[in-house]
């Protein structure tokens, strides 16, 4: 005799086992994904910090790294490089430039003394010298100055070194002397921020008594 449990355990039906198919593991650029992270994120790390200087139009790159034992910045200058976490770093253009100016000072007796000439004057970009440089760049950014501004400032002291203490009639009669102090005294006014004067031209000293004439002058030289 068979019994209902009998019975009714014949009749369920056996349970299938379904196997799901196995999902292939995702993978970044070939990768899996512990090797494709680290790569990825090494490569928009280095994109970020890899700098390039234009050299065709006379830049270069500057990374400054702070000594802990004595404070100074050691100072690397290249075309191209990595900017690491501890460093700082600023493209810089050296030039050169070339300036139009018009150069005005005033003799001891009154007269208005004008020197017009046309100047090239950039940096060398040496390691010993781009980080003074720099700071000049930096104190021109704080007062809002421009380069023109600060090469045209730097120009007339210059000449007024040479002319400050000289009558209109000593400066006409030593104008060769007066001119060949000048060009030296420039040099000596852009060591001081590591910039050169690679080339110069020199006009003819031109005087005049009153303002108004001077600027007529002036306005003169840069229409020419």
């Amino acid at each position: 005799m068979v019994s209902r449990r009998q019975i009714s355990m014949q009749t369920l039906p056996k349970p299938q086992l379904r196997l799901q198919p196995r999902q292939p593991a995702r993978t970044f650029f070939g990768l899996p994904p512990l090797i494709a992270y680290p790569v990825l994120g090494a490569g928009a790390f280095s994109a970020f910090r890899y700098k390039v200087a234009d050299r065709e139009k006379g830049q270069v790159l500057v990374r400054m790294t702070q000594s802990e034992e004595d404070g100074q910045k050691q100072v690397l200058v290249d075309s191209q490089g990595m900017v690491w976490p501890w460093q700082s770093h600023r493209i810089v253009d050296t030039g050169p430039n070339n300036y139009k100016l018009t150069l005005h000072v005033e003799s001891t007796d009154g007269w208005e003394l004008f020197v017009m000439g046309k100047f090239e004057i950039g940096t060398m970009g040496r390691p010993g010298s781009i980080q003074k440089y720099i700071s000049f760049l930096e104190e021109l950014e704080k007062t809002n100055t421009s380069m023109h501004d600060a090469v045209q400032t730097l120009l007339e002291d210059a000449l007024n070194s040479v002319t400050a203490q000289m009558t209109l009639n000593e400066i006409e009669e030593n104008e060769d002397h007066v001119r060949t102090q000048f060009v030296r005294a420039i040099q000596e006014k852009l060591d001081k921020n590591a910039m050169v004067m690679f080339k110069h031209e020199v006009n003819d000293f031109k005087y005049v008594l009153n303002r108004q004439m001077a600027s007529a002058i002036s306005k003169e030289f840069k229409d020419e």
